[in-house]
């Protein structure tokens, strides 16, 4: 059979080369194999297609013949941002318009702002302050405060004297009427003595306040008083004071002063002393 089918392909070939006594041959293309226009013999297999890969606006296409397979595979859009168009991300082509800023006005700490892509124009506006005193102000606009801890008042108890006894004394003291304080100077009045504590302010303050109390502590007969000089000014005076003393609230003005003394005298008969309490006693900017 194998013979039969060789002989009978050999007859075949030689029909067909009778046929013509020259070839036209035509090119092979993607799908067709070389072939004579006169006797339509082949020779030779069909090219086959050169595949260039779909696109996103375009299928896959035979660059040789131009036939197309399957389709386009489409863009892959990313979004619009506030300056750039809609993209795609594969071939780089837009569509529309950038989306545009979306601003957040400048406040006082934080300049003009885009909340989508966080991009800042310009400079904040900065706080516009309200003074509420020496040591704390506001801002008009936003609320928030602003402390100067330098600033705050200091006690006059945390600082050393340059001359006499620093009584300052964190303990609850009270007096006969049941007021009460938890610190401040608690000088003892001795009998007949007299005793003197001198600050140096050194021009940095602007006013003393404290209260003065006489504790319950203090015998029945004590007698005594309390100065205090400003620059050796006299500037308070309590007068003679006993155990039925009220709390008194000093204010003393000691702008520019450079020290501050506190002079207290005993009256009393022998081992009959009081004790006088300043109460708080602040030394403010």
């Amino acid at each position: 059979m194998k013979r039969t089918m060789l002989l009978l392909t050999m007859l075949l070939t030689l029909v067909s080369l009778s046929a013509c006594h020259e070839h036209t041959w035509l090119d092979a293309t993607c799908t067709e194999a070389k072939t004579c226009s006169s006797c339509d013999a082949v020779s030779g297999v069909a090219l086959g297609h050169k595949w260039q890969d779909a696109t996103c606006t375009e299928a896959r296409t035979c660059t040789v013949c131009g036939v197309v397979l399957g389709d386009a595979v489409g863009h892959n859009w990313s979004d619009a941002t506030c300056t750039e168009p809609k993209t795609c991300a594969t071939c780089g082509a837009t569509e529309g318009d950038a989306a545009g800023h979306r601003w957040n006005e400048a406040n006082c700490t934080t300049p003009r702002t885009c909340y989508i892509c966080k991009i800042t124009e310009g400079s904040e506006k900065g706080h516009d302050w309200n003074v509420i005193n020496a040591y704390l102000k506001k801002c008009k606009h936003c609320g928030v405060t602003e402390t100067d801890q330098s600033k705050f008042p200091k006690d006059l108890g945390s600082l050393t004297p340059c001359t006499g006894k620093n009584y300052y004394k964190k303990y609850y003291e009270h007096d006969i009427y049941g007021n009460g304080f938890s610190e401040g100077l608690y000088i003892q009045i001795y009998d007949k003595l007299t005793a003197e504590t001198e600050y140096v302010l050194n021009k940095e303050y602007k006013k003393f306040t404290t209260t003065l109390m006489i504790s319950s502590d203090s015998y029945e007969y004590f007698k005594g008083s309390l100065k205090i000089y400003v620059d050796e000014v006299l500037a308070y005076d309590s007068g003679m004071m006993n155990l039925k003393t009220q709390p008194r609230n000093i204010e003393i003005d000691v702008s520019d002063a450079l020290f501050l003394k506190i002079v207290v005298s005993g009256n009393s008969p022998y081992a009959k002393s009081g004790y006088a309490m300043l109460a708080y006693p602040m030394l403010i900017y």
